[in-house]
C-alpha cells in the first residue's frame, strides 16, 4: 500500500495501469481517451480524481499499442501486472549479464565484479522503471534489438542480398515499429534509422516497419475508429502531464 489523494492505494503497475485499462476498453469498443475511460483509471490507480497538480494518470499513448497490450489485458491485473513485470525485469537482467559477461571477458572473478556492479548501479532504475512496468522499457528493448541486427554487415557483392540479411533486415523493420509503441521517447531515432535506410537502400528494412505499423494501426481502427485526432488533442491537453 502506498500513499494516495484518497486514502492508501494498492502499488499495482502504476504506469502500467493507464494502458491495461485504456487497451480493455478498446476491447470494449470505448475510445481510451474518453472522459469514462480516464475516470476508470483514475479510480483503480487513485481511488477517484488525481489531487491538485498531481499526475492525473491518463491513457497517453498512441492507440495502435491495442495489438500488443491486448493478451495482457485480457488477464486479471494482478496477474497482468506480475507477468509484465517479471519480463521487463528478465529482459534487464538478461543484458546485465550478457554484458558482465562480455565486459569481464569471461572470466569469473571480473564477470562477477562487473555483474554486481551493473545491478548496484541499476537500482534505482529497477525499482521505477521495472516495478512500474513502464512501456518505455519495450520501446527501448525493441530499438536495441534492431539496431543489433542492422549493424551486421552484409557481403558486399553484386549478387542479390542473402536471404539471411534480407530476413535480419525485415526484422530490424518490425521491431523499429515497436520501438515508437511510445513515440515520444524513441522518435528522433527512429527517423534517423528511417533516414539511413532510405540513403543505403534497405528497402526490406522499411517495408518491414510500414507493414508493422500498417497492421497495429489497422488493429486499433478497427477496434474504436479514427482516435488520431484526439490522440493528437491528448499531447495539446493533458491535464498538467509533460507529455513531450
Amino acid at each position: 500500500m502506498i500513499p494516495g489523494p484518497h486514502g492508501p492505494i494498492r502499488w499495482v503497475g502504476m504506469d502500467f495501469v493507464p494502458y491495461w485499462m485504456g487497451v480493455r476498453a478498446m476491447l470494449a469498443g470505448h475510445s481510451p481517451y474518453s472522459a469514462a475511460t480516464t475516470h476508470l483509471i483514475q479510480t483503480v490507480l487513485l481511488g477517484g480524481p488525481p489531487e491538485a497538480g498531481g499526475d492525473p494518470m491518463l491513457f497517453i499513448y498512441p492507440a495502435w499499442i491495442f495489438l500488443v497490450i491486448a493478451p495482457w489485458a485480457l488477464l486479471p491485473l494482478k496477474w497482468a501486472v506480475a507477468l509484465w513485470t517479471r519480463s521487463l525485469l528478465f529482459g534487464i537482467l538478461h543484458l546485465i549479464g550478457a554484458l558482465a559477461f562480455r565486459w569481464g571477458a569471461g572470466r569469473f572473478g571480473r564477470t562477477s565484479l562487473w555483474a554486481v556492479v551493473l545491478v548496484l548501479g541499476s537500482l534505482p532504475f529497477l525499482s521505477i522503471a521495472v516495478t512500474k512496468g513502464q512501456l518505455s522499457l519495450l520501446n527501448l528493448g525493441a530499438l536495441f534489438l534492431a539496431i543489433r541486427l542492422i549493424s551486421v554487415p552484409i557481403p558486399d557483392h553484386n549478387k542479390t542480398k542473402p536471404a539471411k540479411a534480407v530476413f535480419r533486415d525485415t526484422m530490424a523493420g518490425i521491431l523499429l515499429a515497436f520501438s515508437i509503441l511510445k513515440p515520444t521517447l524513441t522518435v528522433p531515432a527512429m527517423a534517423g534509422i528511417l533516414v539511413w535506410a532510405i540513403i543505403e537502400r534497405r528497402s526490406h528494412l522499411i517495408a518491414g516497419f510500414a507493414a508493422c505499423v500498417g497492421i497495429l494501426s489497422l488493429a486499433s481502427w478497427f477496434a474504436v475508429g479514427n482516435w488520431v485526432p484526439d490522440y493528437l488533442q491528448l499531447l495539446n491537453n493533458t491535464g498538467g502531464a509533460p507529455v513531450l
